[in-house]
């Protein structure tokens, strides 16, 4: 069976909650932020910055969602040693997936952010990679522990316990080596994250 349709079936196996992540970041955030952006003035401007200083940290919170998900029959399922033993050689596809449709939702809302410069393209990109750290993170922690709720859980600790206040970290001290000395880093542990991930997935 080709990868693309052992994909497609872990995402039909998901069901509806598969749509949670892609309502979240394609509706309700540009939705209040357009609200926001409604009003003029000082206060509105005030209100729009507000907004945004709640919502970037929520951006990457359901990163973890379909890595996750996707591994549920991989992980939970009765007979999945003989379901997926000949498709391990394709487990770098789903991080990669997911981290990029992941990106690709992300868009809207960044681009509306940037309606009145209000965000940094520092803040920007770095909200791209720890994206990316969320996703590796949520993917490995659920092939160790076997268990899609505590990956996704595991994705959020991260998320809300560490990746935030490395960004807030790396916009207070503002320096552009530092910024690209710890981008670099985020990618490094990004990818340690995913190789453990399919390591732990071929020796299941």
């Amino acid at each position: 069976m080709r990868w693309w349709r052992i994909k497609y079936f872990e995402v039909v196996a998901g069901g509806w909650l598969m749509l949670v992540p892609a309502i979240f970041m394609l509706i309700c955030l540009p939705g209040g932020l357009l609200v926001v952006q409604a009003g003029t003035g000082e206060a509105a401007r005030h209100y729009e910055l507000m907004y945004l200083s709640y919502s970037f940290p929520l951006l990457t919170a359901l990163a973890a969602w379909w890595p996750t998900f996707m591994l549920k029959d991989r992980l939970e399922s009765s007979g999945r040693e003989l379901l997926y033993s000949a498709q391990s050689e394709k487990l770098w596809i789903t991080p990669l997936l997911c981290t990029l449709l992941y990106w690709i939702c992300m868009l809207p809302f960044i681009l509306l952010a940037q309606r009145h410069q209000l965000v940094s393209l520092q803040q920007v990109i770095i909200s791209f990679a720890l994206a990316l750290l969320v996703v590796s993170f949520g993917y490995v922690a659920a092939a160790i522990t076997h268990s899609v709720i505590i990956g996704f859980i595991g994705g959020l600790l991260m998320n809300f316990g560490v990746v935030q206040i490395v960004n807030q970290f790396i916009i207070d001290v503002g320096s552009a080596t530092y910024f690209f000395v710890c981008l670099a880093f985020l990618f490094l542990l990004s990818a340690l994250c995913a190789f453990m991930g399919m390591w732990r997935l071929r020796h299941f």
